[in-house]
């Protein structure tokens, strides 16, 4: 059974990720973002391994964001008008944050959830299925 947390990403994102010495063996979570850092519309992809969290950007650019697990000190999701945002407060360094629509706050909201339980030294621990928001065949309401 394929997870709903596990997304198939363009090939410069795997790329990317690699370069962050990150094996494909060893994502537990890769999935899509809808809006950019700026807050408009865009993608970016939050990668999760056991002992770290990556914001991969898509793009010309390589603004990959990266921390440990072990540096969180909180996760949390905040939302806006419209969509939310995942906050990852580090202990060194500024946050790391990747944004969504409203569409997608339920899988976002998961993810955070469990992300918090794993600074507390718990295993991820994430549904086999999220609530869906949208059609899948025709991604309407």
């Amino acid at each position: 059974m394929s997870s709903p947390f596990i997304e198939t990403a363009p090939a410069d994102i795997d790329r990317r990720v690699a370069e962050a010495h990150v094996s494909a063996d060893d994502v537990l979570v890769k999935v899509e973002g809808d809006l950019s850092d700026a807050g408009t519309f865009g993608s970016e992809w939050l990668v999760v391994t056991s002992d770290q969290i990556l914001v991969v950007p898509e793009g010309g650019y390589n603004g990959t964001k990266q921390a440990t697990i072990d540096d969180l000190k909180d996760v949390r999701v905040d939302d806006l008008v419209g969509g939310g945002v995942v906050e990852f407060d580090t202990t060194n360094g500024p946050p790391v944050r990747i944004g969504f629509t409203q569409s997608l706050r339920p899988k976002f909201a998961e993810i955070a959830e469990s992300l918090k339980a794993m600074t507390q030294g718990a295993p991820l621990s994430l549904p086999g299925e999220i609530d869906e928001t949208r059609c899948p065949t025709c991604i309407r309401l």
